[in-house]
């Protein structure tokens, strides 16, 4: 089977502590016919000088340095330069395995998708992935369910199995040039994703965990509310009006995300702030709640969010503040 060009993008900020090890993941890559694009947003700790050292010790890396200007800028550039027609993305602290590209590849090929997808691994320290390994040798078999397009945007509509990051997965490069990461705004991966999903013809998920996302406190999914986690709710409305206009079976769903998300927001805002915004919030809440208690496609989840906003909207604010500090407290996260 022809090596087809994997352009892996890396959009790197501040990230000295974990480039080397993300790098070093990447060069073990057993597909070889790959071109590695460095993307420093603006970094101001010592990640620009081991870029640089990688990059005079192999061909395969690509280095590109801007101002800082976020995440989605960065990604959005690597794409620009990419010269592969699959695109991949990691995150500058995450690790893959070294046959992560090369299984990936096995199946786009193997059956013309248009998107493969693996599954991940979340882990707390780089000393979790021996261990993660050492389980995955005896889960070795490998499955594959091929699904259309749409019905994995539905699948990420209501969080069942795929996610919206752009991270564990393969993608051509055509489809995601049909969707970049929208610039100056936080959640930019449900931004782009979902019309990458969107366009699709053919989605494939492997039962195969070779991404290891590192959590890490601080990042925007799992800090405090301010005005900008505000984009959320913008990026969901936008998804209510894309499905609305183009794939009204899936309408339900849309609803679903933007229901999610507004609960995600609620949750996070302190009692007595940003008044205007909770009373939104409620609103969004009280509009979608009956149809999300009677959708059965719905997680039990949020159904039962659902019922909870009925009883008592504001306890979905306490149980929320409870819920997080005892995962915090387990090193467990929701995975939204």
């Amino acid at each position: 089977m022809e090596e087809k060009l994997v352009s892996i993008i890396v959009p790197i900020y501040n990230s000295e502590d974990s480039l080397k090890i993300m790098l070093e993941s990447l060069l073990r890559q057993t597909y070889r016919n790959i071109e590695i694009i460095l993307v420093n947003d603006g970094s101001e700790d010592h990640s620009g000088e081991i870029c640089e050292f990688y990059k005079s010790k192999n061909s395969q890396i690509k280095y590109i340095h801007i101002k800082n200007s976020g995440v989605a800028k960065a990604r959005n550039l690597g794409i620009k330069y990419a010269k592969g027609e699959y695109i991949a993305f990691v995150d500058a602290d995450d690790v893959i395995d070294e046959d992560y590209i090369k299984i990936l590849m096995y199946y786009l090929q193997k059956y013309n998708l248009d998107i493969a997808i693996c599954g991940y691994r979340k882990i707390y320290s780089y000393e979790d992935i021996t261990k993660e390994r050492k389980r995955k040798r005896k889960l070795a078999e490998k499955k594959i369910r091929i699904m259309a397009g749409d019905e994995a945007l539905e699948l990420m509509l209501y969080r069942k199995i795929l996610t919206s990051g752009p991270c564990a997965k393969i993608v051509k490069k055509s489809i995601v040039v049909s969707g970049l990461f929208p610039e100056g705004k936080l959640y930019e991966d449900l931004g782009a994703v979902y019309k990458w999903y969107g366009r699709a013809e053919k989605v494939g998920y492997i039962t195969y965990e070779g991404y290891y996302y590192l959590q890490r406190k601080g990042s925007y999914q799992h800090s405090k509310y301010n005005i900008k986690k505000w984009d959320l709710i913008e990026i969901s409305n936008e998804i209510v009006n894309y499905v609305s206009d183009n794939k009204k079976e899936l309408i339900k769903a849309a609803h679903n995300r933007i229901f999610i998300s507004a609960i995600q927001i609620f949750r996070l805002i302190p009692f007595g702030v940003s008044k205007n915004q909770v009373e939104e919030l409620k609103e969004i809440i009280k509009l979608y709640r009956k149809e999300m208690l009677y959708n059965k496609n719905a997680k039990n989840s949020s159904r039962l969010l659902a019922l909870i906003s009925y009883i008592n909207i504001d306890s979905i604010r306490i149980m929320g503040k409870v819920y997080d500090f005892l995962l915090e407290k387990l090193k467990i996260r929701m995975n939204y």
